[in-house]
């Protein structure tokens, strides 16, 4: 494995990154992307999305709401997904069956599931040559989920796959308007949209303090799986804007990119995962693995 630097790069201003691209022909904003597979196209991907300011999560990991972070260029989403009553710390001001995302301790910031997937597929209806996808830590069951997907009108868009078959082009899933994936660590399978993250994808590791401590290997799911996710966040003990700077500044996240991908025989990782996304050089990034 090819060594990645460590250290913490120079801080970063908090501005918003760059306007994403937005042909109005294209596909996620880019005509050549309208030809490419699913699994040959890079998407700017917010680690626990819904732990963000803007709904008054303490130790947030984002800034913006979703629509705030889709009007932005993110184009997947990572949420947790827990029923309240099973919540370490539950919110005390909502029954114990709610199902929310929030992350781990919801009395420390919760959003109602129904009401995020609904905020959601308004910006869909907005924006209707975009793909997004959803990387589900869930704890709830999977007619949990249906019930929510259902109740919150994104259930039309679900994109149904089967696991290890080839992937539409983007153009074809927005031409059906099929333009939500839905990858999930539990209960994949029991719904033709509800599909199993780690036989689809593989990711690198997660658990990392400082810059030096991420690493290019497989940590969960196989190599051979079609869709890579490059876990690119720092928690220590919490996340901050600080460590975002670190771990989503040049020189240090496009040495890590070409370094994972000469490991990778040139694959390009698809979720390119961080805090504070507007922090740094994330999209920029992920724009240039989608020109490549």
């Amino acid at each position: 494995m090819v060594a990645v630097a460590s250290g913490l790069a120079a801080c970063t201003p908090p501005v918003d990154p760059p306007d994403p691209p937005d042909s109005p022909t294209g596909c996620n904003g880019v005509d050549a992307l309208c030809t490419r597979s699913f699994d040959q196209v890079a998407y700017l991907t917010t680690h626990n999305a819904m732990s963000s300011s803007a709904y008054s999560f303490l130790g947030p990991n984002q800034t913006y709401s979703f629509t705030g972070q889709l009007d932005r260029g993110v184009r997947a989403l990572m949420l947790d997904i827990h029923r309240n009553g099973e919540s370490p710390l539950p919110a005390a001001d909502l029954p114990s069956d709610a199902v929310l995302l929030c992350h781990e301790y919801c009395a420390i910031g919760h959003l109602s599931l129904v009401t995020g997937l609904a905020e959601i597929k308004a910006w869909l209806d907005d924006h209707p040559r975009e793909v997004i996808t959803l990387i589900l830590e869930n704890y709830v069951s999977a007619s949990d989920l249906d019930t929510a997907m259902t109740d919150s009108g994104l259930a039309p868009r679900l994109f149904d796959h089967a696991v290890g078959t080839p992937w539409p082009t983007l153009g074809e899933m927005i031409a059906a308007d099929r333009r939500v994936v839905v990858l999930t660590d539990s209960q994949g399978g029991q719904r033709p949209w509800l599909l199993p993250a780690f036989s689809e994808a593989w990711d690198t590791n997660w658990s990392a303090a400082a810059t030096g401590d991420l690493t290019c290997g497989v940590n969960r799911g196989s190599f051979t799986n079609r869709l890579v996710i490059l876990n690119n966040f720092l928690t220590n003990p919490i996340a901050s804007t600080g460590l975002a700077d670190a771990a989503n500044s040049n020189p240090f996240l496009a040495q890590r990119i070409e370094s994972c991908r000469a490991d990778w025989g040139g694959r390009i990782p698809n979720f390119v995962t961080v805090d504070f996304f507007e922090r740094g050089d994330a999209a920029g990034e992920v724009r240039a693995l989608n020109e490549s």
